[in-house]
């Protein structure tokens, strides 16, 4: 018996994917990594593009993105300086790209 005679707490169903959207997008997911990797004969350009656009995602655009949502009320320097990282980022992610490509 439970102290304070109330239910046990139920246990989660041992399924992976509970939601038809989350099905539909676990297929379509596996659907276009599966049309990748029968047209892309080099995996070095997509390496390439992984890297030039998430190596400047990670660097520039996120940590300015955070600081600037973050301390929305806070005019002042830093959050200057996280808008000036953002739009770096942004400005470095297509021209990284094209002189990937």
């Amino acid at each position: 018996t439970l102290q304070g005679g109330g239910e046990p707490p139920k246990t989660p169903p041992s399924v992976f994917i509970n939601d038809d959207l989350e099905l539909r997008t676990m297929l379509v997911l596996l659907a276009f990594t599966f049309a990748v990797a029968l047209v892309v004969t080099d995996l070095g350009i997509m390496v390439a593009i992984t890297g030039s656009t998430g190596a400047a995602a990670i660097t520039f655009v996120f940590p300015g993105l955070f600081y600037y949502v973050t301390h929305g009320d806070e005019p002042g320097v830093l959050r200057t300086a996280a808008f000036a990282l953002l739009t770096f980022g942004l400005v470095l992610i297509p021209t990284s790209l094209s002189l990937t490509l």
